[in-house]
C-alpha cells in the first residue's frame, strides 16, 4: 500500500511523475483516508503545477490550469498540515498563468499572508494581475511592482523583468517621461532589450499624439475653452 508520506517525499524530492503515480494509486486503494485522498490530490495539482512552469509550449496555459482544478479541489478538501501556503501560491499562480487573472487575485493576497517565503514572485504575480485587469488597477499594480523591485535576493534577470513591468504600468497611467526613464534602466545587453525597444517605439507614438492632440484640438477641447 501507498502512504499519504511516500507521496509528498516524492513531490519534495522533485520526482514529479512517481509522485502523480504514487497519488493517483493511494487515491484508488479502498483504505485510504479523506486526509490521504486530499493530499494525493494536493501532490497531483503541484507536480503539474512544477511541470506546466517548465513547459514552453502553447499548452503550457493549459496545463496550468489542469494543476488549478487539482488545487481547488485539494483546496476544498484541506491542504495537508504545513503546505497551505504553497497550495494557495501554486493554486493563484496557476491560474494566473492560465488566463484566468481575477480569479488568482485572492489566492495569491492569502498566500502572501499564509507563507511570504514565496513574496518575491507574489509581488511579481499581483502586480501583473492588477495591471492586466479590465479595468486595470494601475495603483495596485504600481504598489506591487515597487515591493518587487526592492527585494534584495532578485537575480539581474528579474530585476529587469520587474522593470519591464514597471515601464509597461507607468505608460498605462499616462507617465511617459517616466516609463522612458524606467527604460533606459535596462541594461543594454539584457535579452529584454528588444521587448525594451518595443516599449520605447510604443512611448514615441504616444507622445506623438499628445503633441498633435495639443495642436489640433478637439471640437470638445474647443468648446471647453471658450467656456473658460
Amino acid at each position: 500500500e501507498v502512504t499519504l508520506t511516500e507521496v509528498l517525499d516524492a513531490l519534495d524530492a522533485g520526482g514529479y511523475t512517481q509522485a502523480k503515480e504514487l497519488a493517483d494509486t493511494l487515491r484508488q486503494e479502498e483504505s485510504a483516508s479523506l486526509e490521504d485522498i486530499a493530499g494525493a490530490v494536493y501532490a497531483l495539482g503541484v507536480a503539474a503545477a512544477m511541470e506546466a512552469d517548465d513547459t514552453w509550449s502553447v499548452d503550457r496555459g493549459k496545463k496550468f490550469l489542469v494543476a488549478a482544478r487539482y488545487l481547488e479541489e485539494a483546496r476544498s478538501r484541506g491542504f495537508p498540515p504545513g503546505r497551505r501556503g504553497r497550495g494557495l501560491f501554486l493554486l493563484g499562480k496557476s491560474l494566473y498563468q492560465g488566463g484566468r487573472i481575477p480569479a488568482s487575485r485572492p489566492f495569491l493576497t492569502s498566500a502572501l499572508q499564509a507563507d511570504p517565503s514565496n513574496r518575491e514572485e507574489i509581488h511579481h504575480l499581483l502586480a501583473g494581475a492588477f495591471l492586466e485587469d479590465s479595468p486595470p488597477d494601475l495603483q495596485k499594480a504600481l504598489h506591487y511592482n515597487t515591493l518587487y523591485l526592492t527585494e534584495r535576493k532578485l537575480a539581474p534577470a528579474e530585476h529587469q523583468e520587474g522593470l519591464m513591468q514597471r515601464a509597461q504600468i507607468l505608460l498605462a497611467m499616462d507617465k511617459p517621461d517616466e516609463c522612458m526613464a524606467t527604460l533606459q534602466r535596462v541594461p543594454a545587453k539584457s535579452p529584454l532589450r528588444a521587448e525594451a525597444t518595443v516599449l520605447h517605439g510604443r512611448v514615441q507614438m504616444h507622445q506623438a499624439q499628445a503633441m498633435r492632440n495639443q495642436a489640433d484640438p478637439s471640437p470638445k477641447q474647443i468648446e471647453t475653452s471658450r467656456l473658460k
